[in-house]
């Protein structure tokens, strides 16, 4: 797994949870250095965060509401989300680690 380096990752805010409210997250990021050239390697993490960010202010709703009304219903992914709900957990599948 490709994890941030530690300098970045506690300018963000460490981890997912963090305490950072979303406008100091973007702006802290925006001050930020690129971690390479564009183009020349792959990192998952800070575009996916922010573009998760900027369609819920586009939208005006949290992330995982504009999710459910505008992918999962639709589709009729019913039980799609970023919890999984107390009474659903034994229906999960397992993580496995390398």
């Amino acid at each position: 797994m490709d994890l941030l380096p530690a300098p970045i990752a506690n300018a963000l805010g460490g981890d997912i949870d963090s305490d950072v409210s979303p406008d100091d997250w973007v702006r802290r990021l925006a001050k930020l250095p690129l971690i390479g050239q564009p183009g020349s390697a792959m990192h998952y993490g800070n575009s996916t965060d922010l573009l998760g960010l900027l369609i819920a202010r586009i939208e005006g709703a949290s992330l995982g509401a504009v999710l459910e009304r505008r992918i999962f219903r639709p589709l009729g992914m019913k039980d799609t989300s970023f919890f999984v709900p107390h009474e659903k957990r034994d229906r999960r599948g397992c993580a496995y680690a390398v």
